[in-house]
């Protein structure tokens, strides 16, 4: 189901693997889609973990989207993306 065109943004990020790789692949997901296309990326920053510590430092971003997407169908999209790229949910 689409409707009206709507910005939207998105946060990204991640401490496994190659986090910034990542994200681009994800946004690059997004972009393909006839519905959504990434109109602006933020830099990428470096935060220290929360909670649990042991582990690396996160990679985040956050990146505007324009789509036509109703919210569930761009949340079907993310998640999508999520799988292709083999996140692991725990």
């Amino acid at each position: 189901m689409s409707g009206p065109n709507s910005t939207v943004y998105l946060s990204l990020g991640g401490n496994l693997g190659d986090p910034a790789k990542s994200m681009g692949a994800a946004l690059r997901m997004l972009d393909a889609d006839a519905d959504t296309r990434v109109t602006g990326v933020s830099s990428l920053y470096r935060t220290p973990p929360w909670g649990k510590l042991d582990q690396p430092d996160f990679l985040n971003a956050a990146a505007e989207i324009s789509t036509v997407l109703a919210p569930r169908a761009l949340l079907d999209l993310c998640l999508d993306a999520e799988r292709k790229l083999k996140r692991v949910r725990e």
